[in-house]
């Protein structure tokens, strides 16, 4: 004995065509990136204030860096945020944000970034751009109203 079943399914083919188009259209997608790259540049600066990465609080500077930040003047800073160029870079703005067919791009310019993100040789890595649990929430909502849009 054997059935057969079928499943009505053009509402739903119809909003998936209704999604691809909206992503084909390369403007919608500038309009996708504005809204994501909010919460991704939001979320990546609440790590700098919390000095903390995807596995917890960052290293503290070594005692030779703090003396020397202290005999400058610049003992209270919080790490990765001296002269805050390297912070500030993250603002969402021109430039600082690529699309690609499957994606949003955030990035930094400035040139010393991959050595906190990653650490090399004496100096450990404070990884800066990641999303949290609640960032990764938001831009789940976020992305999710836009398509329903």
């Amino acid at each position: 004995m054997s059935a057969e079943f079928q499943f009505e399914d053009s509402q739903w083919q119809s909003f998936l065509k209704k999604i691809n188009k909206k992503w084909k259209d390369i403007e919608q997608r500038k309009s996708f990136a504005d809204l994501v790259s909010v919460i991704g540049f939001g979320d990546i600066i609440d790590h700098f204030e919390n000095e903390e990465g995807p596995q917890g609080k960052w290293k503290s500077w070594s005692a030779i860096y703090s003396a020397h930040m202290a005999r400058i003047g610049k003992g209270g800073n919080k790490i990765l945020q001296d002269s805050g160029r390297l912070r500030n870079s993250l603002t969402p703005g021109k430039g600082k944000v690529k699309t690609n067919n499957v994606g949003v791009l955030l990035f930094t310019n400035v040139v010393y970034g991959a050595t906190h993100q990653y650490g090399y040789k004496n100096i450990p890595a404070r990884p800066f751009m990641w999303l949290s649990k609640e960032g990764m929430k938001r831009l789940v909502s976020t992305t999710e109203k836009w398509l329903l849009e």
